[in-house]
């Protein structure tokens, strides 16, 4: 189990690399924020790019058997959050994918946030503000 605050992409690929596996994230299957469409559009970004980069909303990712059903009576009453089932998991050798919503499966990448990756440096040559 992992939380999604650096972005729903970045922490499958962390929670999949750590468990030695591969992934296939079905994109229709997001949750999709109540008004993030209209607000990405008005942005003129891709909501699902929003979907899978952006953080800070703060949702748990774990994986479960393949019979665990999220949609159970009462299941999310006790847990008390609503559960999804985005994706599957595989056998490393299989890779990390996402298929999109028209149906084009493409490499799984992390658009999220990196606490690792060098700031862009300033006009004084540092990377501080």
């Amino acid at each position: 189990m992992i939380d999604t605050s650096d972005g729903t992409a970045s922490d499958l690929l962390h929670l999949v690399t750590a468990s030695g596996a591969g992934v296939r994230l079905d994109e229709a299957r997001l949750p999709v924020p109540e008004g993030l469409p209209e607000a990405a559009g008005e942005a003129g970004e891709d909501p699902a790019e929003w979907m899978l980069g952006g953080g800070e909303d703060y949702e748990l990712l774990f994986t479960a058997a393949g019979e665990f059903d999220p949609q159970a009576p009462g299941l999310a009453g006790t847990l008390g959050a609503p559960l999804s089932r985005i994706g599957e998991i595989l056998p490393a050798s299989d890779g990390r994918w996402i298929v999109g919503r028209g149906g084009r499966q493409r490499p799984l990448t992390a658009p999220g946030w990196d606490h690792f990756r060098r700031a862009p440096l300033n006009n004084r040559g540092t990377g501080e503000g």
